[in-house]
């Protein structure tokens, strides 16, 4: 999972009424995107010919909470742990998190 912050999305989160600070992510779609936010657990499937926006609840991963809620030394150790393991979901989560943070891998 690719975590963002809000801001990012320019004038959409304020559209989608999105804190510009909550953690999200997003997905292009054949007909739009679908966006996560993380925070709130509200997903919004946008589409991109209409621009209707339709909203449902969703459950955060058990290990998303995990790594949002760790403490920055507890995430870099888990990235150094992770170091030797090809790019996945649970690395790129672990990265964007940090990188959401702030907090640069390179020691």
């Amino acid at each position: 999972m690719e975590i963002q912050r809000a801001s990012n999305l320019g004038p959409l989160h304020q559209k989608l009424g999105i804190s510009p600070g909550a953690r999200v992510c997003y997905q292009l779609t054949p007909d739009g995107v679908t966006l996560w936010d993380i925070d709130t657990g509200t997903a919004y499937a946008i589409q991109a010919r209409t621009g209707t926006v339709t909203t449902e609840k969703f459950l955060v991963p058990k290990q998303v909470k995990e790594i949002i809620e760790a403490t920055d030394t507890e995430l870099l150790r888990r990235w150094s742990e992770n170091r030797k393991q090809a790019w996945g979901d649970l690395r790129q989560t672990i990265f964007t998190e940090l990188n959401f943070r702030g907090i640069s891998i390179v020691r």
